[in-house]
C-alpha cells in the first residue's frame, strides 16, 4: 500500500472526529448557558454591574411567582422591579402583593413595583401575586433594572425643626444640600457630623458613599445679649451663629463732637 495514501486515510477521519467533537461540545455548552440563564437578566448602570433578577413573561392573575434578585457584583447596587405590559385594562384595578424578604402591596397603575438595595452577594427572594375583582385575565412581564445604591442620612435636630426638603437618602451621583433647621429661642451654630471637622452652616456633597449622620448645634439667643461700653477704641464681639440680630448703637460724647440718641439696625 502506498504510504502517502495511508497517511491521508488516517488524517482525514481524525480531523472529522475533532471537528465533530468541538461542534457537539459547543452545542452542549450553549444549551447549558441558555438553560441556566432562562428568566434571568443582567442589567447595569455605569459601573454598577452585578444585579441579577427576573425577566419573566406571562405573569398572570391569581398565581404565585417566586424570584431571586441578587447582587453578584463587587460593589453596592440598587434595583427597581417593574411590570411591562401591553394590556389596555385599567391597571389600577389589579393589585400586586409582594411577600418574602420584602413585603409590599399596591396597584399596577404604578408600573414600578419595588426598589431596594443590595450589598455584594446579598439576595432578596420574593413572591409576587396579582389579583383583581374586576378583570378576569391579564398577562404581563416582570423585569429588573440596576440603579444606584441609596445611602441613608440621619439627623439629630436637638429639639429643632428640620428645613424643607431635608434629604434622608442619597446616591453617589446626587448633588446633596442640607438645609438649616430652626429652633425657637435659639440661633443655629452649624452642623457637626460625617466628614466635618468643625461646625458647618452649609453642608453640601457629591460623589460620596456610605451612611451619613449630622447633629444640629444651637446657642440660646438670650446668651447673645452683649453691652459694649464706649472706650474710644474699636471693640469686636464675634457671634458664631446663623440668624438675624438687632444691633442698637447709642451715641457718646467724644472729641469736639457731641452725639446723642441711638441707632438700630438688623443684620
Amino acid at each position: 500500500m502506498n504510504t502517502k495514501n495511508v497517511n491521508k486515510l488516517v488524517i482525514i477521519p481524525l480531523v472529522f472526529i475533532l471537528v465533530l467533537t468541538l461542534s457537539i461540545t459547543y452545542a452542549l455548552f450553549a444549551k447549558n448557558v441558555n438553560t441556566n440563564n432562562r428568566n434571568i437578566t443582567l442589567s447595569s448602570i455605569n459601573k454598577y454591574i452585578g444585579i441579577y433578577g427576573p425577566n419573566k413573561n406571562n405573569i398572570e392573575l391569581n398565581k404565585d411567582y417566586t424570584f431571586t434578585i441578587e447582587n453578584r457584583g463587587t460593589i453596592d447596587a440598587g434595583y427597581e422591579l417593574y411590570m411591562e405590559t401591553d394590556s389596555n385594562d385599567d391597571l389600577s384595578k389589579i393589585t400586586y402583593t409582594i411577600s418574602g424578604d420584602v413585603q409590599k402591596t399596591g396597584t399596577l397603575s404604578d408600573r414600578y413595583l419595588l426598589e431596594g438595595n443590595l450589598i455584594p452577594n446579598e439576595k432578596n427572594t420574593i413572591t409576587i401575586r396579582l389579583t383583581s375583582e374586576d378583570i378576569s385575565s391579564y398577562s404581563g412581564k416582570v423585569k429588573v433594572n440596576t440603579t444606584y445604591y441609596k445611602y441613608a442620612i440621619t439627623y439629630d435636630f436637638a429639639g429643632g425643626v428640620q428645613g424643607a426638603n431635608t434629604p434622608i437618602t442619597y446616591t453617589e451621583v446626587d448633588d446633596v444640600s442640607i438645609p438649616k433647621p430652626t429652633k425657637a429661642g435659639y440661633a443655629f451654630t452649624g452642623w457637626s457630623g460625617t466628614g466635618l471637622s468643625s461646625n458647618t452652616d452649609d453642608v453640601t456633597f457629591k460623589n460620596q458613599t456610605g451612611a451619613r449622620s449630622y447633629t444640629a448645634n444651637w446657642i440660646a439667643v438670650s446668651s447673645l445679649n452683649k453691652t459694649l461700653n464706649y472706650t474710644g477704641n474699636y471693640q469686636v464681639y464675634n457671634i458664631n451663629a446663623t440668624g438675624t440680630y438687632q444691633i442698637t448703637l447709642y451715641g457718646a460724647q467724644g472729641g469736639n463732637t457731641d452725639a446723642v440718641g441711638g441707632y438700630g439696625a438688623s443684620t
